[in-house]
């Protein structure tokens, strides 16, 4: 990226500019509507910090010290797809 006119292709965060969408929405089964824009629509285009949405894992990990009583400070959680990569990080850990 230090050459002029160079473009990366490494990992990073595309603009939010260069979607192709204003708004999603979505019908549930039971008829509830659920419509992302604005910034909930680019944060859930973008790709994600590779230990997980920050939102749902402050959500996981107040949820561990409610229903376990454990402080997040003794533990690292780390939100996945469930594929392979995902055992790879917990064998690594």
């Amino acid at each position: 990226v230090a050459m002029p006119g160079m473009i990366s292709l490494g990992g990073g965060m595309p603009n939010p500019s260069t979607f192709p969408f204003a708004k999603l929405t979505a019908e549930l089964t039971d008829g509830t509507s659920v419509e992302l824009s604005g910034a909930s629509l680019e944060a859930a285009l973008q790709y994600s910090p590779t230990q997980g949405l920050p939102a749902l894992v402050a959500h996981l990990e107040r949820l561990q010290d409610d229903e376990h009583g454990r402080a997040s400070e003794d533990r690292q959680l780390c939100v996945t797809t469930g594929s392979a990569d995902a055992l790879s990080k917990a064998f690594d850990a």
